[in-house]
């Protein structure tokens, strides 16, 4: 893990002497110990906040909106005197919070998990990392050392300059776009995405990084979706979704658990919009760890999330919801297409599209 600090001190914060950062830890990983040697090391304060997911599932069970005010004043009274911010989240079992009801998570999310975040991302240096853990490496058929080598690999994406190239320009090309289609066996999904500022994620404030993303005009989404890759998060799994849309409303869905999908599209207005369309274009992701922070990256897949849309590709979307669902391209996964005004960009995985062709790099 000592790579993966040096990146995200070093080249991800550019951490300086002087700088205050405040670690917020979810879990158990040895990237915090990493990551605060780092720090110190260049003569930074650190200020660390360790929950063990113990801790951290009772709080989310019991509290109440009055007592997350309470919780959060306190973090944010920490935070003005930062400059910098590192979120760790290290899953132990995907399932902990099975029992826990949706209406807290409901409630977590909107009274603490959220203005936390935007107060974080509100100062000069943000992070937020998802460490490898046995419960990760368990639910992807590999071992803790297959995944940790992955990770690395992932992260060190941010070092390797000749990537930026074809990030730029795959920005400059979803800028100029109108039209987006996506056609695969089981799906045929269009919209439109004029106007919408594009952003590329290289690990700056996300690791591992390698996406590049931008969001659908809302009342412009219009077919049908099916995610070939599951979701988990928080206790809930997803190994199928299935969505129909009409005109920017989802109109019909078939999920492998409709009446905890259900629980979440209608945590509030916003829930079943898309509110980011991405393209994950990460080459040391090769294979789904099945947990969106590292499956939204892997190359030949796209992503639509529902809920909340980032500022900074913003389509107006908000919520307390928001749910990366991969859909992949490649060939051993069903194959498909995305098209760009009707110009074929990606098939079966493979960019294909003759401005982005020529910056591939090899790895």
């Amino acid at each position: 893990m000592q790579n993966v600090a040096h990146t995200a001190v070093h080249e991800s914060l550019q951490i300086k002497r002087g700088d205050k950062i405040y670690i917020y830890s979810i879990g158990d990983s040895n990237l915090v110990d990493e990551i605060i040697q780092k720090v110190q090391e260049v003569g930074a304060t650190v200020y660390l906040n360790q929950l063990s997911i113990s801790n951290w599932k009772t709080i989310v069970k019991f509290s109440t909106a009055r007592t997350y005010r309470g919780l959060l004043k306190k973090e944010l009274r920490l935070l003005q005197e930062m400059n910098g911010f590192i979120g760790l989240t290290t899953d132990e079992n995907l399932y902990e919070l099975k029992d826990v009801s949706a209406e807290s998570l409901k409630v977590y999310y909107k009274y603490f998990y959220e203005p936390l975040l935007l107060t974080a991302q509100s100062l000069s240096k943000w992070l937020l990392l998802h460490p490898p853990s046995t419960a990760l490496a368990q639910l992807s058929s590999q071992s803790l050392e297959q995944l940790n080598h992955i990770f690395n690999d992932a992260v060190g994406l941010l070092e390797h300059n000749r990537y930026y190239p074809l990030f730029k320009e795959m920005m400059n090309l979803l800028e100029e776009t109108d039209q987006v289609h996506i056609k695969t066996p089981l799906t045929d999904l269009r919209f439109s995405i004029k106007g919408v500022n594009p952003s590329m994620c290289m690990g700056k404030h996300n690791l591992p990084g390698g996406e590049v993303y931008t969001a659908p005009i809302p009342s412009s989404v219009n077919g049908y979706i099916t995610f070939n890759i599951p979701f988990h998060s928080f206790g809930t799994a997803f190994e199928t979704i299935q969505l129909f849309y009409c005109n920017g409303s989802l109109e019909y869905y078939v999920t492998s658990d409709d009446t905890h999908f259900q629980q979440i599209i209608q945590s509030d207005f916003g829930a079943s919009i898309f509110g980011e369309f991405g393209i994950g274009l990460n080459p040391f992701i090769v294979r789904p760890v099945y947990t969106s922070a590292y499956d939204e990256k892997m190359a030949g897949t796209i992503h639509l999330a529902l809920g909340q849309s980032y500022k900074s590709s913003y389509n107006g979307n908000d919520s307390t919801v928001h749910m990366d669902l991969v859909l992949s391209l490649l060939k051993e996964d069903g194959g498909g297409c995305l098209f760009f005004d009707e110009v074929l960009f990606m098939k079966d995985g493979k960019i294909v599209h003759p401005r982005l062709q020529r910056l591939i790099p090899l790895t």
